[in-house]
């Protein structure tokens, strides 16, 4: 009897943790032209328009970035982003402090980063605290904390398509770009994706003029992901890659 539920139990959690699946390469139909989606891409995120036809593509593999830190960032942009950043952010020196000691490369801090921003936030409606809110607060603790490693960071705004088949506020979702040296900017949705985000999610620059609109999707390419539950959170991965983030 224990060794039949035994059993049970690793297929039910082998079934949670490797049945997964992400879009990686989808194409929407849109019910009508819009410019709060425009054309765009980084290292690991792609969006196309053509007419009423959208494309997304990204890349799930992670990056082989041998880069040491601390890193010296020479872009005056990047410079003035990475300081704005750090404005009211004196709450997360500490955390900083414990997370870069003893690390000696750029990848391995942001991974750092991510993950504790994953573990330690709690998602509620409203923001209580830097580690207690939605999307939106996630998004800029991330950017912060990203900042006070002096990596540059931003928050970027996307639609997550899922069953609904029009778009409304509740399909606007907060992610974070960051900045990898050696590849460029990336997408990360730290309480979820880390290193990349998935096909389902549109970039936007003007979230409200696209409410009312309604989306189709004509096909999606899927690829096997892990879920990693012992952090706590959802933080999926691609198999092939998995031990690259531990």
């Amino acid at each position: 009897m224990r060794k039949a539920i035994f059993l049970i139990f690793v297929f039910l959690l082998s079934h949670a943790v490797f049945s997964k699946q992400i879009p990686v390469k989808c194409t929407y139909l849109i019910s009508e032209k819009t410019n709060s989606i425009k054309d765009y891409d980084n290292a690991n995120y792609s969006i196309k328009t053509e007419g009423k036809t959208v494309y997304v593509n990204v890349n799930t593999t992670p990056f082989r970035i041998k880069v040491p830190y601390p890193y010296e960032i020479k872009d005056e942009k990047l410079l003035k982003l990475i300081e704005k950043n750090k404005k009211n952010a004196e709450i997360f020196i500490p955390i900083i402090e414990k997370l870069t000691k003893n690390k000696k490369d750029y990848f391995s801090v942001v991974n750092s980063v991510l993950n504790f921003v994953a573990y330690k936030f709690k998602y509620s409606s409203t923001e209580k605290s830097p580690f207690i809110g939605d999307c939106n607060t996630a998004a800029k603790t991330t950017v912060k904390m990203l900042s006070l490693c002096g990596i540059p960071a931003r928050i970027r705004y996307v639609i997550k398509i899922e069953k609904a088949k029009t778009i409304s506020g509740k399909s606007l979702h907060a992610v974070v770009e960051i900045y990898y040296p050696q590849k460029g900017w990336a997408m990360s949705d730290p309480l979820k994706y880390h290193h990349f985000i998935p096909a389902n999610y549109l970039l936007t620059n003007n979230s409200d003029n696209l409410l009312g609109i309604r989306i189709k999707k004509k096909n999606c390419l899927k690829k096997n992901a892990f879920t990693d539950i012992l952090k706590g959170k959802t933080i999926i991965y691609k198999l092939p890659n998995l031990f690259r983030y531990y």
